[in-house]
């Protein structure tokens, strides 16, 4: 993946995303030092959710697969600013289900104000709903050989985050994933 510019340095880079058919071995580059992974499933369509700080250096990303995989790698990856650093990780969870909804199941978050991130893999063809609860903002979605869904939010007190999103495929891996915003 190529991000459009080069990352701001001291900004969080995230990747969601996944190898369709087994766990990615790594994430590179981005000019992050070292890749985060704080949620994965890989029970179906797989998905999992990386971040890390970057230093500005580079604006490539790479998903390393298994050794000699040849199946597809799609991933969705964004740049935030204004989150505690080096390390924004409060919480996350990830789940897997073959009926709707896509259900990452319950985070407890423990900061004031944190950036909730939500991806959902499914098979394909799938058409995803809206998020909920609360209001979500869609991320670049891939509709490919995989059906990748992202969405984040922010939210305004520390306590239960538990999303769900509707997906008419019914073979998906779900993550969600809270990263600290600076006070």
């Amino acid at each position: 993946v190529t991000l459009p510019v080069r990352p701001t340095a001291g900004d969080v880079l995230v990747m969601i995303g996944a190898d369709v058919h087994a766990p990615l071995a790594n994430v590179t580059g981005g000019g992050v030092p070292a890749w985060m992974l704080v949620a994965r499933s890989n029970d179906n369509a797989n998905v999992e959710i990386w971040y890390g700080v970057t230093d500005g250096s580079s604006a490539d990303v790479t998903l390393h697969g298994p050794l000699l995989d040849t199946r597809p790698i799609f991933a969705n990856v964004s740049e935030w600013s204004g989150l505690i650093t080096p390390n924004p990780f409060d919480a996350a969870h990830a789940n897997s289900g073959l009926v709707s909804p896509a259900d990452p199941l319950a985070i407890t978050t423990n900061h004031a104000h944190d950036l909730v991130l939500l991806g959902v893999g499914d098979l394909t063809p799938n058409t995803y709903g809206t998020p909920a609860p609360g209001a979500w903002t869609a991320l670049t979605p891939i509709q490919a050989d995989i059906s990748l869904g992202a969405w984040f939010r922010i939210v305004t007190a520390a306590g239960n985050v538990h999303p769900t999103v509707s997906e008419t495929d019914g073979n998906w891996d779900a993550a969600v994933a809270a990263l600290a915003i600076a006070p």
